[in-house]
């Protein structure tokens, strides 16, 4: 059974931003070989969970996995622990603290975007205030932040899409509970596309994932799941390119989908990643990310 738990992991970090996380060797090593050891552990353990995984989400990675090798990759790029903030857009649900947990290991505490489902609407209000907290880096007046944005779903140990039951709450829930409930409409049929004054962030998600479905498509929630990331990656993407100056920021944005699974260990899904700087000439100011494979890393490399 996956049990998804609401606590705060033993390592996260209180301080604010900007962050002052460091690996040496040592425990660059040490982490690489626990990735790989853990890994090994949960397929063996729980075989119907990853072959759902592979299956429905194929290449997904330890979140601890993925946020050490995003970290790795920005830290390539120039985003230091001295000039980096993050911000963070996940569901409001307590289970995703996990991806809140690491998002604060590396880059400190972030800008909170949160919203249900992950949805960004934060707005340009919302992205001006973020942008008070973002750190001028005094080597070249350049203000740096990684966003990362996700929405969740579960895998129960036996392989089941969606399925997690929750701490102190003897039966499953649905996760994303916003996203299935979506899901489960658009099965019957029957939407309500107005605005719900009551309702707010539930009818502006339904309404923002039907902007973007064909008629007549029924996605089952695996398949809405990757819908929902592709447009919160798109979301994200026109709200700082819309209101930033690049002579003033560059930005890495990671985009991808938590899963909650067994013994309370989340994976993630990798979407798009990319970096946003006014260095990256004739290519629309960005370049793709990509993140290195685990295996291939060792201490010093």
């Amino acid at each position: 059974m996956t049990r998804c738990y609401s606590l705060h992991r033993t390592q996260q970090r209180q301080h604010t931003s900007p962050s002052s996380y460091f690996i040496d060797e040592q425990t660059r090593t040490n982490t690489i070989d626990e990735i790989k050891q853990q890994r090994a552990e949960i397929t063996q353990k729980y075989p119907n969970f990853m072959t759902a995984l592979n299956a429905y989400f194929p290449g997904s990675l330890l979140m601890s996995e993925f946020f050490f090798l995003a970290h790795d990759a920005t830290t390539n790029l120039g985003f230091t622990d001295e000039n980096t903030i993050g911000l963070a857009a996940v569901c409001r649900d307590g289970i995703t603290d996990g991806c809140m947990d690491e998002i604060i290991k590396y880059y400190g505490k972030p800008f909170n975007c949160s919203s249900l489902a992950g949805f960004v609407t934060i707005g340009n209000t919302g992205l001006a205030s973020a942008m008070t907290d973002v750190p001028i880096d005094p080597k070249d007046g350049k203000r740096r932040f990684v966003f990362v944005a996700m929405p969740h779903i579960a895998v129960s140990e036996d392989g089941k899409i969606g399925h997690c039951k929750r701490n102190g709450v003897n039966k499953e829930g649905n996760v994303c509970s916003i996203l299935d409930g979506i899901s489960s409409e658009l099965q019957s049929g029957k939407l309500n596309v107005e605005l719900n004054r009551k309702d707010v962030e539930q009818s502006l998600v339904r309404q923002r994932v039907l902007a973007e479905l064909s008629y007549g498509e029924r996605p089952q929630l695996e398949e809405l799941t990757k819908v929902a990331s592709d447009i919160i990656a798109k979301d994200v993407d026109d709200l700082l390119t819309r209101n930033l100056d690049l002579k003033a920021y560059s930005y890495v944005v990671i985009t991808g989908i938590q899963i909650h699974g067994p013994d309370d260990i989340d994976w993630v899904f990798p979407n798009k990643l990319w970096h946003v700087s006014n260095h990256y000439v004739g290519s629309n100011d960005r370049t793709h990310v990509t993140l290195k494979d685990i295996n291939s890393l060792s201490s010093g490399k």
